[in-house]
């Protein structure tokens, strides 16, 4: 099958290339990034350099598919990033309808049952628009919080011991490792026996703040405390 993956070399699509390219798939991988298209030739997939803000571009990254994968990449630059997540939105609803795409797996997320409310209220999710396109085949794989998260804490567990998140240490949070996005992003990518809109949790565990700081302190020899 031909698939286009969105997310250039990220913690998800990377390895969701390499179980599409090592399944015998024809891959190509969007990435705004030049100087990533050596390696994404070196996993066995073809580089489609460009912006996903362009809506001629990615029109023409999804021509002649089996199914896409598709993701808002985070965008630390824009201004706006909900006016950023709306361009990005309306560019895939234009390309998957422009060349008839009938199979797609969305990145979406976890907290998107809470959009339209506090503190995402002004939150327009691509789950809305995509499930609007007539005939569309569609799993939204929604994971919790991604593990990785946790490298921007590096320095504060380092010199500080300390480790947080805006929820206290008591509450329960859904947490997921990137491969195991991957993994299901693949599952389906690679039989596309799925039918209309599909909704897909994709969690790996779930811990306290507490439990959190109290592993993380027992691997790096710290006393961890979250905040």
């Amino acid at each position: 099958m031909k698939i286009t993956i969105t997310g250039s070399l990220g913690n998800i699509s990377r390895t969701l290339i390499e179980k599409t390219v090592a399944g015998g798939h024809q891959v190509k991988v969007i990435s705004s990034d030049p100087g990533k298209a050596k390696a994404i030739e070196q996993l066995g997939a073809k580089p489609l350099i460009g912006s996903l803000e362009d809506p001629e571009f990615l029109s023409m990254s999804f021509r002649d598919l089996s199914a896409v994968y598709t993701m808002v990449p985070p965008n630390f630059s824009a201004p706006d990033y909900f006016a950023f997540s709306e361009v990005i939105h309306s560019n895939y609803a234009h390309a998957i309808q422009e060349n008839e795409i009938k199979y797609v797996v969305n990145l979406s997320s976890i907290g998107v049952a809470l959009a339209g409310r506090e503190p995402i209220e002004g939150y327009f999710n691509l789950e809305q628009i995509l499930d609007s396109i007539p005939g569309l085949n569609i799993v939204h794989l929604r994971p919790g919080m991604f593990y990785s998260n946790f490298y921007g804490s590096v320095d504060l567990i380092k010199y500080r011991e300390i480790i947080g998140h805006n929820l206290a240490s008591t509450v329960k949070m859904p947490m997921t490792h990137p491969g195991d996005i991957a993994r299901e992003a693949f599952r389906y990518l690679n039989q596309l026996s799925f039918q209309d809109s599909k909704i897909h949790y994709v969690i790996s565990d779930v811990k306290t703040g507490a439990e959190i700081a109290e592993i993380i302190g027992q691997k790096s020899n710290k006393s961890i405390h979250w905040v």
